[in-house]
């Protein structure tokens, strides 16, 4: 039950399974409305709790139908007294029918439910489907609320001064990483576009105490730097299951591995972040330009 701002009553009826949509319902009444208070309820003959459309005041109330209650028999309804309620109801018999012309002004129907999978489209009356969504802007219609307190008003073609629907919107920045890594990720952790990733290139250096791994890296991360690409080194001197799992919770695209091992015989290990081809062993002295044109396509890929 809500109230609207001239303390009239508005009581919504949908069918005991399904769930009144209040924007739905404020659309459908074109005024603004809020829950409703004990003294408004009263004045419509409304009973909290056991409330129904037989006997409620319609000169203090208005009444929503959703469009289900009109194609289902036989209901139960509140009977607008305390513990009461009314058994295989139907609305037409049971209450349009004793309603007179001017009572029938103040009954309304229409759709305030919320939709479920499998309900008809509206417009095309396919069966609807339902899907998650997140939520990362809105629009919101403020209609004259603000325009009214503010006095801001123009003349419409008729020379009468009226006050402007306003409206909102808004992108939530910070709901954007959260929303990324909900559609990009595996069990070990994000796995992010390149577009929006903290780094291009993640290098990684393994056993850097070995062998030249850590001076090769270096080479890398200098030359790739030098050309305007974003990278990361790491030369932690941490074992290399702890480095892969950080790498992976980082989530970036690229990954090269300087190993001893590896360097040995001349390579380095290439892989991307979302294991879209096996790892590949690239020549050491063909990397910085691999990787150069690996960035290159990454970024054509979300053009």
């Amino acid at each position: 039950m809500y109230q609207t701002k001239d303390q009239e009553l508005v009581v919504a009826f949908v069918r005991g399974d399904l769930d009144v949509v209040e924007q739905k319902l404020k659309g459908f009444l074109q005024k603004e409305i809020v829950p409703a208070k004990d003294p408004v309820i009263e004045a419509g003959g409304a009973v909290a709790g056991s409330t129904g459309p037989v006997g409620l005041n319609l000169s203090k109330c208005w009444v929503i139908l959703d469009k289900t209650v009109f194609e289902t028999s036989n209901l139960a309804v509140g009977a607008n007294k305390s513990d009461h309620h009314m058994i295989n109801f139907n609305l037409e018999r049971d209450f349009l029918a004793n309603l007179n012309d001017w009572q029938k002004q103040r009954v309304k129907s229409g759709d305030i439910a919320a939709a479920r999978a499998g309900d008809p489209c509206p417009h095309c009356k396919h069966p609807l489907q339902e899907t998650r969504g997140i939520e990362i802007g809105n629009i919101f219609h403020l209609g004259t609320r603000y325009s009214q307190s503010m006095k801001c008003t123009y003349l419409d073609q008729a020379g009468i001064s009226q006050n402007h629907v306003m409206g909102c919107y808004g992108i939530g920045i910070t709901r954007l990483l959260p929303a990324i890594m909900e559609e990009s990720h595996d069990d070990r952790g994000p796995v992010f576009p390149i577009t929006v990733a903290p780094f291009d290139v993640h290098i990684c250096v393994l056993n850097k105490k070995e062998g030249d791994a850590e001076h090769k890296a270096m080479e890398t991360y200098d030359a790739l730097k030098a050309a305007g690409i974003e990278v990361l080194l790491d030369d932690r001197d941490e074992k290399p299951g702890s480095q892969f799992a950080d790498a992976d919770l980082l989530g970036i695209p690229l990954r090269v591995i300087f190993s001893p091992r590896n360097l040995g015989e001349g390579k380095v290990e290439f892989k991307y972040r979302d294991n879209r081809t096996p790892a590949q062993m690239i020549p050491v002295t063909e990397i910085n330009s691999f990787i150069k044109n690996a960035v290159a396509q990454e970024y054509a890929r979300y053009r």
